[in-house]
């Protein structure tokens, strides 16, 4: 049996793929309740739920995701959901409410 190369455009797209995909996490996470209070004008208990849904929903989809990808298609679930993740990205700066910024979060901690 012929062994793989491990630097192989699959590896190579799937480390790119999660660089990207933690770079624009990183980069919203110290940056939105700053925005949020400054543009908004968002009270700070609301900007600590709007903060905190994304952590509870992540874990709480876990199993789900977990479920999915063993027992479907792994690549298409990840295209997917990077498509997702990007297209959550584009709709921070057109949400303009705490119940909606509540709904992007949760979208946004799904993925």
């Amino acid at each position: 049996m012929e062994q793989q190369k491990l630097w192989s455009k699959y590896f190579i797209a799937v480390v790119g793929s999660s660089l990207f995909m933690s770079w624009g996490f990183y980069a919203t996470t110290p940056t939105l309740p700053i925005y949020l209070v400054k543009n908004l004008g968002i009270e700070h208990g609301s900007l600590g739920l709007v903060l905190g849904v994304f952590s509870i929903v992540s874990i709480a989809v876990r199993p789900l995701a977990g479920y999915l990808i063993d027992n479907y298609h792994r690549a298409g679930i990840m295209i997917a959901a990077l498509v997702l993740m990007t297209g959550a990205y584009g709709v921070y700066p057109l949400v303009g409410t705490v119940f909606g910024l509540l709904v992007v979060r949760s979208v946004h901690g799904a993925l």
